[in-house]
C-alpha cells in the first residue's frame, strides 16, 4: 500500500510503499519499506522485498515494487485508512518473516 509516512531520520512526509501489519477500525499499522539502504550490508531490521525491474520478465511479482527496497521494521506508523492505497501484496512467506522480525526487534527495546 501506499501511504504518507515520516522519514524517521529527515521526519520528511512522504507518499511511500508500506506493509500493513494490522488494520484497526479506524486505521492500520504500516511498515515502511525504503529504496534507501546497503545491500551488502543489511541491518537486523532489515528484509529485502522482490521487486520488478523494467528489464524484467517476473510476472509473478505482486508487491508492486520496482526498485530494490527492503522492509525496515524500526519505522512504522499508524495511518487513518482513508489515507491508504493498495498497491501489492507481499508473498505470505515474506510477511510472516517481516511479522516476526517486528516481533524480535520488539522484544530488544527496552
Amino acid at each position: 500500500m501506499l501511504a504518507t509516512v515520516l522519514d524517521p531520520q529527515a521526519g520528511n512526509a512522504k507518499n511511500r510503499p508500506c506493509v500493513v501489519m494490522e488494520v484497526l477500525d479506524e486505521s492500520c499499522f504500516v511498515i515502511a519499506i525504503t529504496t534507501s539502504f546497503d545491500a551488502s550490508s543489511l541491518t537486523s531490521t532489515q528484509l529485502v522485498v522482490p521487486h520488478r525491474s523494467s528489464n524484467s520478465q517476473m510476472s509473478k511479482i505482486q508487491t508492486g515494487i520496482t526498485k530494490p527496497s527492503v522492509v525496515d521494521v524500526r519505522w512504522s506508523a499508524t495511518i487513518k485508512n482513508e489515507l491508504c492505497k493498495k498497491v501489492g501484496k507481499l508473498p505470505e512467506k515474506l510477511f510472516a518473516a517481516v511479522k516476526q522480525l517486528l516481533v524480535d526487534h520488539s522484544r530488544n527495546i527496552p
